[in-house]
């Protein structure tokens, strides 16, 4: 798991505690805290910069601290993005990119990072993508993100009675979404879910462009959100792939061996082969023909050992009942 930006000592502490295996997790990947101008839209994730000069000490702090990658956020300018990815280069660590509407900004593009953290929500120009492939730009979909701002997902709420939902989620949380989902929908709302069906639709045409072009496109949820789960929702973003063109082939290798290959991974997993962790599910079913199969999961094998599924379900006995500070509110995080 990647995660691109989060309360930076809770991730590293779960990042610690998944690797000496006191506690069960994926192994993750982190960019630590969002880096952003003076005005951050997340002030609780971020490290916020007022000028150049501080990004040199900033970079080597977050060496010093561990974090895989860097994450640029909306305030930073091109020159800072710039100045950030030269010094994140000096020791190591690069620099993925999420500046909203600018995503798959050339100008970003040519300020020497790796990658940006979601899909744009305009079309691509072919130059744009032959620059991205020259450049060797990856980019994240997180197609599950801009399907959450439709609502569409939440027309038809039974997707949440699969198991992987149904079996992992607290009911309470259910219900909550189902409440979500069922309020009238204001025209204020309706005209922004009109707008982000259309960067929905963006997104999913250049994911297959950059596909079809040879840039590296990695499956990502941004999750959580309505409708868009942690766990599942990478699942469902491999379908939103398939409906905007990838074979479901391409979109699973989008999910294994391009993210080994996001992560410079690919010698330890991310395929099948000797010598490699043995990270794999097994499947019931033809999700190379049917995407949608994925979800059917029969076996987890993390690093050679089989998991007991049993003990991932969600078990009130064992729940400490934690709500988020939102639920208390009446909304849905």
């Amino acid at each position: 798991m990647l995660d691109t930006g989060n309360v930076q000592p809770y991730i590293l502490q779960i990042r610690q505690e998944v690797s000496s295996g006191r506690l069960l997790g994926p192994r993750i990947y982190c960019a630590g805290a969002l880096i952003d101008g003076t005005d951050p839209v997340w002030p609780e994730l971020s490290l916020s910069i007022a000028s150049v000069s501080q990004i040199p000490a900033l970079v080597q702090r977050q060496k010093s601290l561990g974090v895989d990658v860097l994450k640029a956020y909306g305030g930073l300018s091109d020159r800072d993005v710039t100045r950030l990815a030269s010094e994140g280069k000096k020791v190591g660590l690069r620099v993925f990119v999420d500046q909203g509407r600018r995503n798959g900004s050339v100008d970003l593009m040519n300020a020497g990072i790796a990658g940006f953290a979601h899909l744009p929500t305009f079309e691509l120009t072919e130059n744009a993508i032959e620059l991205a492939r020259t450049l060797q730009i990856s980019f994240i979909t997180t197609l599950s993100v801009s399907e959450s701002s439709t609502g569409r997902r939440l027309l038809h709420m039974d997707f949440i009675d699969q198991p992987l939902i149904a079996d992992t989620t607290p009911p309470w949380f259910l219900e909550e979404l189902r409440l979500f989902a069922s309020r009238p929908v204001t025209k204020e709302a309706e005209s922004r879910r009109t707008f982000a069906m259309q960067a929905l639709h963006a997104r999913q045409s250049n994911a297959k462009k950059l596909w079809s072009a040879g840039v590296l496109v990695v499956a990502g949820t941004d999750a959580a959100y309505p409708g868009d789960f942690q766990g599942e929702g990478i699942h469902h973003e491999l379908e939103l792939l398939v409906e905007g063109g990838l074979t479901p082939l391409e979109a699973i290798g989008s999910a294994t061996r391009n993210a080994s290959q996001l992560m410079n991974a690919s010698a330890d997993w991310g395929t099948l082969e000797p010598g490699k962790l043995a990270n794999v599910l097994v499947i019931n079913g033809r999700p190379d023909q049917s995407i949608k199969e994925t979800h059917n999961v029969e076996t987890v094998i993390k690093e050679g050992v089989v998991l007991d599924r049993q003990r991932l379900k969600f078990d009130a006995a064992r729940d400490p009942g934690f709500r988020t500070s939102s639920s208390t509110l009446g909304a849905v995080p």
